[in-house]
């Protein structure tokens, strides 16, 4: 018995029940499997109590199919890692649900990637790593490459997500994920991922001249990139654009003030809503005052 109260803002109160019968929710399907590997051939069959039932998969192909009986051909690679067999029946004895019917069916070998960023900015030092997960399946992720500087760990290296510290890493490596089950005709395969972590920097004089447009230039260029450049001073904005360039330049009609220190921000656009940002401090030098006579 389900009952509802509903109670006002005064404490009045009304309460509704309902009474459910709970039928028999035993699988239709006979000795079902849910786990094989990508191409194999299954026969599903039902214990056939209802008169009637209506196949249908995805992330597979059915090859046969009878009232009772389905042979699936598990050959395509669904995004979640796994296919779905629904089974629509009806002309149910009483106590059998008369209604459609779910089944997951992981597929080993598939196209299962890991999930994740590909780049960071130096400074975000720790993300997470999925894979789909195999049920009774084991995990085993690994740094296999790596062309940089600094040191990078992994947590939880042996479940379906893995947390990676960057540390001081900056540069490329490679995560793999090898994925074990008990299947013989496909116990293992293995997926990699390159990531980048990026260290950019704005490169160029620190004292400039009075009257001379400031040149620098962001490293690495990241060729296409959008960079958005704010020139500041004493935290107050001067002058902004946005380029794709490596090279940015600054007027020198937006460096009026000698002897003082200005700063420019670049915000470099990376795609996927992520940005990374980097600046740099100058002083524009006093003026060199003409001379009196020669």
């Amino acid at each position: 018995t389900v009952r509802l109260t509903v109670t006002n803002q005064y404490g009045c109160s009304h309460s509704e029940s309902m009474e459910l019968t709970i039928e028999d929710g035993n699988s239709s399907l006979n000795q079902f499997t849910n786990v094989v590997c990508k191409g194999q051939s299954v026969t599903y069959t039902t214990n056939n109590l209802c008169t009637s039932y209506q196949w249908g998969v995805e992330g597979g192909t059915i090859q046969y199919v009878s009232n009772d009986s389905c042979t699936i051909l598990w050959d395509k690679d669904p995004t979640s890692g796994y296919g779905i067999i629904k089974i629509t029946k009806s002309g149910c004895p009483t106590g059998v649900c008369d209604e459609e019917e779910f089944y997951k069916v992981y597929i080993m070998g598939g196209d299962n990637p890991i999930i994740g960023e590909v780049y960071f900015c130096s400074g975000q030092f720790q993300q997470r790593y999925s894979i789909n997960p195999i049920p009774n399946a084991s995990y085993i992720w690994r740094i296999s490459s790596k062309n940089g500087s600094g040191n990078i760990s992994l947590i939880d290296s042996t479940k379906p997500t893995c947390i990676t510290n960057f540390l001081s890493f900056t540069g490329t490596f490679t995560l793999s994920c090898e994925v074990k089950s008990s299947i013989p005709a496909c116990s293992t395969y293995q997926r990699t991922t390159n990531i980048t972590v990026y260290n950019f920097s704005v490169n160029g004089d620190t004292e400039l001249c009075y009257g001379e447009d400031a040149t620098f230039i962001i490293a690495p260029g990241m060729s296409g990139s959008n960079k958005h450049v704010i020139l500041k001073l004493s935290g107050i904005i001067q002058y902004e654009y946005t380029t794709s360039d490596s090279v940015i330049t600054i007027p020198h009609q937006y460096l009026t003030q000698s002897d003082d220190h200005y700063s420019i921000e670049v915000i470099i656009d990376m795609g996927q809503s992520m940005t990374c940002t980097t600046t740099k401090d100058f002083k524009v030098m006093d003026p060199v005052l003409p001379p009196f006579s020669i």
